[in-house]
């Protein structure tokens, strides 16, 4: 392989940061997008966010840029600074759309802090100093305090005693970074091997990572904003080598499980308005928090019952002998559950449905006429449980009756459109309940729910999945709750993996590892599959269960 030094060459993620550092040499070889803590100097307008709240969105952000087939490690939050790694060689245009998908769960939506105007101003001194020691290339930050270096453009190696020497003779404008950032990034006494199979042994020169102002770069195609050697586009899969990795780990033979946890809300599921139809008065409602079954009066008007029935197809015309259709069908299959026989169940109403009707009307107290009145009967998908009473006994019943929803308790979670691939129907899930214990459970319904625009908060499309415990009385006694669904979206079984960390990519694209056998390595290449638990599925010419590989330090 062809190595070379020089800072990045191609910009993909502008990250939301806090801060300014400078770190050591302790560079992991791969693109990079790096944060540090909150700067003291930031204005009230840009103040300091809840550190937990942005390594959650972090993690989440990196989970979505692996969802969407980015190999991106979980952020490193080792003192107190977030680095993220996209390995070397990743296609650029499939990093743009993952970022435009996932870049909903970045720190302000990936847009990023300004810095205050006395920063802005010590990192324009900063740039000019560098340009009158002779760095002629060195980049103005741009408006938004960030400081953006193409290394292809510079023109010098920033591990130069020229580059080394400028840096020293400035330093006096550099803004510096909190103390736990820069312990974060100190440099080591020990080599270690980049993220990409280097050695830094191999390497022509290191110098540590910069990185200014309130933007950060996650680059592809090159080291980002440091110079450290990387493969060239002439390095490829090629024969063995002496320089041994830091680490190995073996090659495993196993179940991968791609899962994924999200909040749900156990209750009763989405609450439906009953409305009245026709004249009459409303003489009784049930109580709220009955339960209503099938051939069971849902409210009655006159003294008479409106009946409650199951079925998808709303009660829409009045029915008689001689109607066809699949309405008739579905009130036959009722009266046949309900124990009424003497006909065919069918898409006819004859002669001997009329006479099973007029038994049912009987058993009522209705008057036997053989027909169905439309507004006699209402169809729901099963038993309903009485939420709320939209109307008082007196009212006229042309108007909302009541709310209703399911009997059963159920789990329902919002998902955004990039967690699609999580919303299965069927799918088996786990739901965890507040007292820590787990229930197995299905998604029985997922549903695509648009919910308008409201203020400044633009229309949003999510999918809505219904889970239900595959033990009906898992959740009894339970209402309204917070609670964790693990789903999963894919599972391979009997597979052969590597660690994440353990990818390299190819300059002639792909991926491989780095094989270690018999004191030398060499890369082989390898075909992905399914990333689940920083394990990713691998398969290749020669990869088989106990090969060792090249790990980082």
């Amino acid at each position: 392989m062809r190595f070379r030094t020089g800072l990045a060459a191609a910009l993909l993620l502008v990250l939301p940061l806090a801060g300014c550092a400078r770190g050591g040499d302790g560079n992991d070889g791969v693109a990079t997008a790096s944060t540090a803590k909150p700067n003291a100097s930031a204005s009230a307008s840009n103040a300091p966010r809840n550190p937990k709240d942005d390594q959650e969105a972090f993690l989440k952000y990196a989970q979505c840029m692996r969802d969407h087939g980015i190999p991106m490690d979980d952020p490193n939050m080792e003192g107190g600074g977030i680095s993220m790694t996209i390995p070397e060689g990743t296609d650029r245009t499939k990093v743009d759309a993952a970022n435009e998908a996932c870049k909903q769960y970045m720190p302000n939506g990936g847009q990023p802090q300004k810095l205050d105007p006395a920063e802005q101003e010590k990192l324009r001194k900063f740039a000019q100093c560098m340009r009158e020691h002779g760095i002629d290339n060195f980049p103005d930050p741009q408006e938004d305090g960030g400081m953006m270096i193409d290394g292809d453009k510079l023109g010098i190696d920033p591990q130069s005693q020229q580059f080394k020497d400028a840096e020293n003779a400035c330093d006096q404008y550099r803004p510096k970074p909190p103390a736990a950032a820069t312990a974060a990034r100190r440099p080591s006494s020990t080599p270690r091997r980049g993220r990409l199979g280097m050695s830094n042994r191999r390497r022509r020169g290191r110098a540590g990572r910069v990185v200014f102002g309130v933007a950060a770069v996650a680059a592809v195609g090159a080291a980002a904003a440091a110079g450290f050697g990387l493969p060239d586009k002439g390095g490829n899969a090629d024969g063995a080598h002496s320089t041994l990795p830091p680490k190995t780990a073996k090659v495993a033979r196993q179940t991968l499980v791609d899962t994924q946890n999200e909040s749900g809300t156990l209750g009763h599921g989405d609450t439906r308005t009953l409305n009245g139809r026709g004249n009459g008065t409303l003489t009784e409602v049930p109580a709220v928090g009955a339960t209503v079954q099938r051939g069971q009066a849902i409210y009655r008007v006159d003294n008479t019952p409106v009946v409650l029935l199951y079925g998808t197809l709303p009660s829409y015309r009045n029915l008689a002998v001689g109607d066809e259709g699949p309405d008739v069908k579905q009130l036959e299959q009722n009266l046949a559950a309900l124990g009424y026989t003497g006909f065919t169940v069918d898409e006819k109403y004859s002669a001997s449905t009329a006479t099973a009707v007029k038994k049912w009307q009987g058993d009522l107290g209705l008057t036997k006429t053989g027909s169905v009145e439309a507004g006699r009967v209402v169809y729901a998908l099963g038993a309903v449980r009485v939420n709320e009473h939209k109307a008082e006994v007196g009212d006229q019943a042309g108007s909302a009756i009541l709310a209703y929803t399911n009997t059963a308790p159920v789990v329902s979670v919002d998902l955004e459109v990039a967690q699609q691939r999580l919303a299965k129907t069927g799918s088996a899930v786990t739901v965890k309940l507040p007292d820590g214990k787990s229930v197995p459970a299905k998604i029985t319904t997922v549903q695509t729910v648009i919910q308008p625009a409201q203020g400044n908060s633009p229309a949003e499309t999510k999918y809505r999945a219904t889970i239900t415990p595959d033990d009906p009385k898992a959740f009894d006694g339970l209402d309204q709750m917070t609670v964790t669904v693990g789903f999963t979206a894919g599972k391979k079984e009997n597979v052969l993996s590597v660690p994440v960390q353990a990818l390299l990519a190819l300059a002639e694209g792909g991926y491989g590892v780095q094989v270690v056998e018999n004191g030398a390595t060499k890369i082989v290449a390898v075909q992905l599959g399914l990333f689940a638990a920083g394990k990713v599925e691998v398969s290749g010419d020669g990869i088989a269960e106990g090969t060792v590989v090249g790990m980082p330090g």
